[in-house]
C-alpha cells in the first residue's frame, strides 16, 4: 500500500466531515487521528465499549487531561455527562456517567449561546470562570475548551476538554479547530450515543 499524503487525508476528511476550512492547516498525524476517531464512531452501535477509547483518542489529539461529552436532556433541564480520563493507551479505562444542570458552568454557557468557549486562568466569559466548573471539587482545572454539538441548527450537546497538557497549558486556535471538527462527527453519531445512555438508565 502506498503512503497516504496529507492532501489525500484532507480530501477524505473533507468528504467525511465537510470541514475543509478547518482541516487544511492540520498535520498528517492530526488528520490521521481525526479519521480514526471518525471511523470508530461509525462502529459504536456494534461495539459500544470502544467509546472509552474514542474519548481517550480525543484527549490525545487535543493534548488534554480529560474530555467530557455532555448530551442535552431538555425534559430534565440537564446534561447527561460522560467523562473519560486519560490517554487512549490506558488499559481498562472506564467512563463515568452522571447528570448535571444545563444552566451551569462553561458547558451550560456554550449550550445556551451556541458557540465555543476557551477559558483559562487569564480569560473568562460572562463572569463564568474555571471556579464555576462542577469538577472543581475533585479536579484542579487550569484550562477548559468547550464546543457545541449542533444538529439541524439546534444544540444537542457539548464536547468539553479540560487541562491542556504541555508547557503552555492553554488551549489555542488549533485545538479549537480540532474540537469543532470532532463536534461535527459526534453530531453524526448522536442518535447512537443517546441509545447507549438510555441503556444505562441514567436518563430515566
Amino acid at each position: 500500500m502506498g503512503e497516504i499524503r496529507n492532501k489525500d487525508l484532507n480530501e477524505i476528511i473533507e468528504e467525511r466531515l465537510l470541514s475543509s476550512d478547518l482541516t487544511k492547516h492540520l498535520t498528517t498525524e492530526e488528520l490521521t487521528s481525526i479519521l480514526r476517531i471518525s471511523l470508530s464512531l461509525g462502529n459504536i452501535r456494534h461495539l459500544p465499549k470502544i467509546f472509552n477509547r474514542i474519548m481517550g483518542m480525543i484527549n490525545d489529539l487535543l493534548g488534554c487531561q480529560t474530555s467530557t461529552l455532555l448530551l442535552a436532556h431538555k425534559s430534565h433541564n440537564s446534561f447527561v455527562r460522560i467523562i473519560t480520563s486519560g490517554s487512549s493507551s490506558l488499559k481498562n479505562q472506564q467512563a463515568s456517567v452522571a447528570k448535571v444542570s444545563l444552566d451551569k458552568g462553561i458547558a451550560g454557557w456554550v449550550y445556551h449561546n451556541k458557540k465555543p468557549a476557551v477559558v483559562d486562568a487569564f480569560h473568562s466569559i460572562d463572569n463564568i470562570s474555571l471556579k464555576s466548573e462542577e469538577f472543581s471539587d475533585t479536579l484542579k482545572i487550569n484550562s477548559a475548551l468547550a464546543v457545541p454539538i449542533i444538529v439541524n441548527g439546534k444544540v444537542k450537546g457539548v464536547l468539553e476538554s479540560l487541562n491542556k497538557q504541555g508547557q503552555n497549558k492553554k488551549f489555542e486556535e488549533r485545538e479549537l479547530n480540532i474540537a469543532n471538527i470532532l463536534s461535527r462527527q459526534l453530531a453524526i453519531s448522536l442518535d447512537t450515543l443517546f441509545l447507549m445512555i438510555e441503556k444505562s438508565n441514567v436518563m430515566c
